[in-house]
């Protein structure tokens, strides 16, 4: 067994998926409901390794909804399709939110953004590109 969790040691891939037959879910509490360390808290007495599910190096974007959470692991390990992938085609609308700015930060100067970089923003959105330039215009960011 492995614990999913926001701050474990171990970084969650396909091989511990394949590795490891039962999931104890956490991170909700931590991201969702806000509590910092909740998943530490609530399996404390468990002896068991942690590892925190990422996207490109942040948790930013990637879903927190237990159901959604469930159906990337299911994809991942059944379907064949690559943890990224699946991370990214199930991001919801605050998933994405969260992401859009995490890779403004990352590839932004300022309030200007190249435009070679959106397909590398892109990369980690569930979101079509004409949409991500009215997101990027709408906030006042000029690309160049």
């Amino acid at each position: 067994a492995i614990i999913l969790d926001p701050e474990g040691d171990l970084l969650f891939d396909e091989r511990i998926l394949r590795e490891y037959e039962l999931f104890l879910i956490g991170g909700i509490v931590d991201v969702g409901l806000e509590w910092k360390g909740g998943t530490n808290y609530l399996f404390r007495d468990l002896d068991l390794p942690r590892a925190r599910i990422e996207l490109d190096g942040s948790i930013k974007g990637v879903p927190d909804r237990i159901n959604i959470l469930i159906k990337i692991l299911l994809e991942s390990y059944y379907f064949n399709i690559p943890l990224k992938k699946s991370i990214v085609r199930n991001q919801g609308k605050k998933d994405i939110l969260n992401r859009i700015w995490y890779e403004i930060k990352r590839y932004s100067d300022g309030r200007v953004i190249k435009k070679e970089d959106i397909d590398k923003i892109l990369e980690n959105l569930n979101i079509a590109k004409d949409k991500l330039i009215k997101f990027l215009e709408k906030n006042n960011f000029k690309i160049v």
